[in-house]
């Protein structure tokens, strides 16, 4: 979810000041990594040093990071779209 916060302050944020937003994304990725959760981009780099062994194990894990990203990133999209169109309508 935090994938998706930083995506809307970022695109709320170009438009006005792009270094703010540009800032305001790279805290959240800051926050992800400080957390120690799991980011797809930096997992998927260990994939290529995978042995034959656990790459099956590395993929699901990269599947499931994936995934849950994806759901993240829309339940956040979904609740800022809504609020907005919300907003807008008033």
């Amino acid at each position: 979810m935090l994938i998706g916060i930083g995506c809307v302050v970022y695109l709320n944020l170009k438009p006005v000041n792009s270094i703010v937003a540009a800032v305001a994304f790279s805290i959240a990725l800051v926050s992800i990594v400080a957390l120690e959760l799991n980011l797809y981009t930096v997992k998927v780099g260990y994939l290529v040093y995978s042995t034959k062994k656990n790459i099956v194990d590395n993929i699901a894990n990269l599947l499931l990071i994936l995934s849950c990203n994806i759901v993240g990133v829309v339940i956040v999209s979904m609740i800022c779209y809504n609020e907005t169109t919300h907003l807008v309508a008033a």
